[in-house]
């Protein structure tokens, strides 16, 4: 009796489904060894989509029914559609898919990717398909097909290899690496004559040419693939320039009508688009994702992504994809794995030190795990891990993973971090030209967005009745209009919003809380009564906290404890003071810029504050206000 071949023994321990016995079966099996350790190799076999035109495959066209998805497509001429099952994979390790055909030469194909590390950190890659023809026609083109893909899949992970060496970035998730931009002396689909006033209305507003130059190139060169939805932190390394001036200029951008700008509703879970809109006041508050069986707030933390996208007056730009590569496209993901009932599967922690999330399809509850190399190494249950605080262990432990359900039921382990690519309406709100170019823009009535940690600060005048009455009313209309015009330009140079104003009081925002530092610090050191122009005295105060985002009068304004507490510092803050709250100061940041700047501070205070109860603060003075 013959020794088993390779093949022999990978159906061996992968059989093909029972409904397929006695099917045609046409399998291949390819083996490469390539000089990436599985970890460097992954963002590149696990973006099958990229993988497929490399290999000279048609585009594709996917929609989703009823959370399931399906497919359209062409080989060798061929008309194909198909049902995607959902992917398995475990990153770093292996990947799994299969299509249902309804139509063409195929009925259908399991394909499974494996990785395991050698010795010398290379990378030995197991490639197989396993496919059965519908007709006579699907047969041979399948039996010929076998050693010219393991011929071009040689070629691709040879191309591989050889961008590892001169340190060229392939996976488009991973954009931190500045890449030249390529001349744009050539246009495709695109009328280069509608370009012209957009250039000069950008250069007139500021911009420099190479940076416009550098946007106009990406517009015109990059595939559709690309400019369906750009995500502008991700541009950031691509044209090597500042975050601020991106999103001005792609802000700026969408008024001179060159780009649009959207508001994604992402699925918390599979981080799937559920949603597009054009304007922030259609928004629902709730959402809904048929792939994960979830229903959600869309006002959660980091539900909402804002993208920009070609306006189709200046180029048409369509949806491509050779792939639906899932695994690429959520590399939060590390393990997706469908178990039938009676099903085990065991898990290895893998060697980082990262928060992981359990949960199960169609299911809210999530178990945490915190992965720390200092912990103990533990055996694991996942019914354990979904009803227990977060849990603690090291790389190296080992996760049990049992189906008691009576039905099929999918498990995901994540990385638990916010999408470092992401763009969230809090970067945008915080940004004057935001609010001015797109004033109209706000949040649908009774609806609140989570926009995370904010620094705000409140800046009032003080005796402004006392001013008034000596002053007259046109005088002090004058003065107090002098006094908003100076507030708003020293804010827009600390990189700060202007939120509201009530009254005198002027309500401000940062991203960057030692921004709003220097920026409390300039307006008191100006409005301290001496000033020629404005001689009014005023007050700061200043709170960092979490913040929810808001319709108030048909702007976007802030609400919260946060907002609160600093509201109502106001009335323990003395002229030319300014007032910062504990959770302040307790940025490191913050407490750095004051050692260095030799500020002292006055005594702790304790304040009662209605709502919040008893708010811990400290003052610094930096003019003494005349006598």
């Amino acid at each position: 009796m013959s020794e088993p071949t390779e093949l022999d023994l990978y159906l061996k321990n992968n059989p093909w489904p029972e409904e397929h016995y006695g099917k045609t079966q046409i399998d291949y099996l390819y083996n490469y060894n390539i000089k990436m350790s599985p970890d460097e190799l992954w963002p590149m076999v696990s973006d099958t989509s990229e993988i497929n035109r490399l290999l000279g495959l048609h585009k594709m066209t996917f929609e989703e029914k009823n959370g399931r998805l399906f497919g359209k497509g062409k080989i060798l001429g061929f008309n194909l559609e198909w049902e995607e099952i959902p992917w398995e994979w475990e990153s770093s390790k292996e990947m799994r898919t299969t299509r249902i055909y309804s139509k063409g030469i195929i009925s259908y194909v399991r394909a499974h990717l494996i990785l395991t590390e050698t010795d010398d950190n290379s990378t030995n890659l197991t490639l197989y398909f396993g496919w059965i023809p519908r007709n006579l026609t699907g047969y041979i083109v399948l039996k010929f097909a076998d050693s010219a893909l393991k011929k071009k899949y040689q070629e691709i992970y040879r191309e591989f290899e050889s961008k590892k060496e001169s340190h060229i970035s392939f996976n488009i998730t991973d954009p931190s690496e500045k890449k030249p931009v390529p001349d744009y002396s050539a246009a495709d689909k695109i009328q280069t004559e509608k370009l012209k006033p957009i250039r000069e209305s950008l250069l007139d507003h500021g911009f420099e040419s190479s940076l416009i130059d550098n946007l106009f190139s990406y517009i015109i060169n990059s595939t559709d693939e690309k400019l369906y939805r750009i995500r502008p932190k991700e541009l950031t390394g691509i044209f090597g320039v500042e975050f601020e001036k991106l999103i001005s200029i792609l802000l700026y951008s969408c008024k001179c009508g060159l780009l649009n700008l959207s508001w994604d509703i992402i699925c918390p879970h599979c981080r799937g688009i559920r949603e597009k809109h054009e304007h922030l006041w259609s928004i629902e508050d709730k959402s809904t994702c048929d792939v994960c069986d979830i229903d959600f707030s869309t006002g959660g933390m980091n539900i909402i992504e804002v993208t920009f996208s070609v306006n189709p007056g200046i180029k048409k730009v369509d949806k491509v994809l050779y792939c639906s590569a899932e695994p690429a496209k959520k590399p939060h993901i590390i393990l997706q794995k469908t178990l039938q009932h009676g099903s085990t599967y065991t898990y290895s922690i893998p060697d980082i030190e990262k928060r992981m999330r359990f949960r199960t399809r169609g299911e809210k509850k999530y178990g945490m795990l915190d992965v720390e190399r200092k912990a103990s190494i533990r055996n694991l249950y996942w019914d354990d891990l979904n009803s227990t605080p977060v849990i603690k262990c090291s790389p190296g432990s080992t996760v049990f993973i049992n189906n008691n359900d009576n039905k099929e039921k999918q498990f995901t382990i994540e990385i638990s971090e916010d999408d470092q690519w992401a763009l969230r309406p809090s970067d945008l709100f915080n940004f004057s030209e935001f609010r001015e170019i797109f004033s109209d823009e706000t949040l649908a009535y009774g609806i609140s967005i989570d926009i995370g940690i904010q620094n705000i600060l409140f800046i009032d005048v003080v005796g402004s009745t006392e001013y008034y009455k000596n002053s007259g009313d046109t005088e002090a209309f004058k003065t107090i209009r002098k006094y908003f015009v100076k507030v708003n330009d020293i804010t827009q140079l600390h990189r700060g919003v202007i939120v509201k104003t009530i009254g005198d009081a002027v309500m401000l925002s940062f991203q960057n809380p030692v921004d709003a530092l220097k920026c409390a610090i300039k307006l008191i050191s100006i409005f301290d009564g001496t000033d020629k122009d404005v001689p009014l005295a005023c007050r700061i105060s200043i709170n960092r906290g979490s913040c929810l985002a808001v319709n108030l009068n048909t702007l976007i304004d802030y609400f919260g404890q946060t907002v609160n507490v600093v509201s109502k510092l106001q009335k323990f803050t003395g002229p030319g003071e300014i007032s910062i709250t504990e959770s302040f100061t307790d940025d490191a940041s913050v407490n750095s810029y004051l050692r260095s700047k030799n500020y002292s501070f006055k005594n702790i205070i304790r304040a009662d504050i209605k709502g919040a109860g008893e708010i811990i603060f400290r003052k610094i003075r930096v003019k003494k206000l005349p006598a």
